[in-house]
């Protein structure tokens, strides 16, 4: 299917793939079926602050997936099911987390 065609629930043409006989292989090739891809970007930002001769805080921020993309999930490639070449989830969306630690 092309690109330009591919929705979050058709994302292969399902009917290009049929269920074999019984007790026998099929003949698709291994890896035909593309998943939609990963990006993912992590970022942080790290301060040191002295107080003093004996203190130093640090601060901490970090961001998971900073730029908050939908990193769906691979389809359903199972053949003669109705839910096949459908995706039905994504992965984790941003995660932020922030801290501060006492050093003395």
């Amino acid at each position: 299917m092309p690109k330009d065609e591919r929705t979050i629930s058709r994302w292969y043409d399902v009917q290009a793939f049929a269920v074999p006989a019984q007790f026998t292989f099929g003949n698709s090739a291994k890896n035909v079926i593309e998943g939609p891809g990963y990006f993912n970007l992590d970022t942080g930002i790290h301060r040191n602050f002295n107080i003093g001769e004996r203190y130093r805080l640090t601060y901490r921020w970090e961001m998971f997936n900073a730029f908050n993309r939908a990193n769906f999930n691979n389809p359903n490639a199972s053949t003669g099911s109705n839910n096949a070449g459908l995706i039905s989830g994504t992965r984790s969306a941003r995660i932020m987390q922030m801290a501060l630690k006492l050093t003395f």
